[in-house]
C-alpha cells in the first residue's frame, strides 16, 4: 500500500513537470513567432513593409518576408547578417526576383535593392520586435571564450556595402585579416598574417620570425620590411612600416588590431 501511495505521487510529480515543461515550451514557441523584428520604409518610391522572424547567431542567417502597401502577396526573404550589413536573398513562388545589400545606421536599413542591373535605394526604420534577430557571433564572442596567452589565432572582419562597380556589381564587401601566433622562445615568436584591404581586394600576407625588443616584438627582413607586433589583452596589433618593402598588393597595408578567438595555431589559406 505504501509502494503504491508513493508510485502515484511519483507519477503525479512526474506528470506535473512534464506538463510545465509543456506550457514553457509552449509559450517560449508562441512568443518567438509573435515578436518578429518590423521594419517600415521605401523601395525607391514604393512603401514597403519587412519582417524578419527566424535566424541562427551561429550564422547569422535568417529568414522573412515583406510586402508592398496594398498587396497581400509577401515575397519570402532569406539572408545573412554580417555586422552591420546585410545580404537578402528575395524570391517569389520559389524564383529569385531580386537581392537587398543593406547596413544598420541606428534604428535604421540603408542601402540597395537590386534586380541585373536595375538598382533602388532602400531606407527602412524600425518598427517593433526583437533586434537580435539581426545577430552573430562576433570575434569578441569568441575573445571571452579563450585563454590570456598570446599564442592562438586572431581575427580582425570589417564588412561594408560594395558599390564599386554599380550598376554592374553590388555586393556585401569584405576587408579582413587574420593572424597567428606561435611562441617560438622567451624572446621570439613566429607570426603568419593575411589582410584583404580596400574595395579592390588587394592582399596584405606574410610570415616570419619576430624578436622582442621591450614591451614590442619586431619581425625585419633584408628588404627594409619592419612589422611592430604589440599586445593587449586577448588582442594583437600588426603595424608594417611600408608597403612596398614588405611586399603587399599595391593597395594593401597592415596596420590592424586582430582579437584573440582561439588558443589553436590554425592554418592559414595561401593566395
Amino acid at each position: 500500500m505504501e509502494c503504491q501511495v508513493e508510485c502515484d505521487l511519483n507519477f503525479m510529480r512526474t506528470k506535473h513537470n512534464l506538463i510545465i515543461l509543456f506550457v514553457l515550451s509552449f509559450f517560449n514557441t508562441f512568443a518567438q513567432k509573435e515578436n518578429p523584428l518590423m521594419y517600415l520604409g521605401k523601395i525607391g518610391k514604393l512603401k514597403i513593409e519587412m519582417s524578419i522572424m527566424k535566424h541562427d547567431f551561429q550564422t547569422g542567417k535568417f529568414q522573412g518576408k515583406y510586402r508592398y502597401n496594398g498587396k497581400e502577396a509577401y515575397l519570402n526573404l532569406s539572408g545573412t547578417y554580417y555586422s552591420p550589413c546585410l545580404h537578402i536573398e528575395e524570391s517569389y513562388q520559389d524564383k529569385i526576383t531580386g537581392d537587398f545589400y543593406l547596413e544598420i545606421v541606428g534604428d535604421s536599413l540603408i542601402g540597395y535593392w537590386k534586380k541585373n542591373k536595375k538598382v533602388m535605394d532602400v531606407k527602412l526604420g524600425y518598427k517593433s520586435g526583437d533586434k537580435q534577430l539581426l545577430s552573430r557571433k562576433l570575434p569578441e564572442d569568441y575573445a571571452n571564450e579563450v585563454s590570456i596567452a598570446i599564442q592562438g589565432t586572431y581575427e580582425n572582419h570589417l564588412y561594408f556595402i560594395n558599390d564599386y562597380w554599380l550598376p554592374e556589381e553590388l555586393e556585401i564587401g569584405y576587408n579582413g585579416a587574420k593572424a597567428t601566433i606561435k611562441i617560438i622562445d622567451e624572446e621570439s615568436i613566429e607570426i603568419n598574417f593575411e589582410a584583404i584591404c580596400g574595395p579592390t581586394y588587394h592582399f596584405a600576407t606574410g610570415s616570419g620570425i619576430a624578436v622582442k625588443e621591450g614591451d614590442e616584438y619586431i619581425y625585419r627582413n633584408e628588404d627594409g620590411c619592419e612589422i611592430k607586433v604589440i599586445f593587449t589583452d586577448k588582442a594583437v596589433k600588426l603595424v608594417a612600416n611600408n608597403s612596398m618593402d614588405c611586399g603587399f598588393g599595391a593597395r594593401a597595408f597592415l596596420d590592424h588590431e586582430f582579437l584573440k578567438i582561439s588558443d589553436e595555431v590554425e592554418v592559414l589559406s595561401e593566395y
